[in-house]
């Protein structure tokens, strides 16, 4: 919001408050991000490979790989879930937070009534993202 058109993540990222207190907000947590990032102390992107990796940097990379990818999916599914966040009519900043919060907190109390699919249903893969989804969303709402 604020941005015409179309503007990359990261440079989003780099001109926000959230740049500049990302340490103060994270602790001794960290974000993952793509090679577009740039890498802070709480912001873990990617080495560039340019065929000079050592062995502990491909490893690096790959698990950082995983893990965006399983955050990613996350999103996806949430986003699947809540079809109104592809198109958020809302244009104040804190009711916008609001509105993803109270989508987390139904997502989270689905999970735990068991309302979203019946356990025979989900393949075990399934499980554990949905666990995963849950802490992310729980960490979600505990930071705003």
């Amino acid at each position: 919001m604020g941005y015409p058109g179309s503007v990359h993540d990261s440079r989003v990222f780099r001109t926000s408050p959230l740049c500049e207190t990302l340490h103060e907000k994270c602790g001794n947590f960290f974000i993952i991000g793509d090679s577009g990032y740039p890498c802070l102390t709480n912001l873990l992107t990617p080495f560039k490979d340019r065929g000079q990796l050592t062995r502990h940097q491909r490893n690096y990379n790959y698990k950082l790989s995983q893990n965006r990818y399983l955050v990613e999916h996350c999103f996806g599914y949430f986003k699947q879930k809540f079809r109104q966040l592809y198109h958020i009519k809302l244009r104040k900043i804190p009711n916008v937070v609001h509105f993803i919060r109270a989508c987390a907190v139904l997502h989270n109390l689905s999970i735990e009534d068991e309302f979203l699919m019946q356990e025979d249903a989900i393949l075990p893969d399934q499980q554990f993202q949905l666990k995963i989804l849950k802490k992310i969303f729980k960490k979600m709402i505990e930071m705003v």
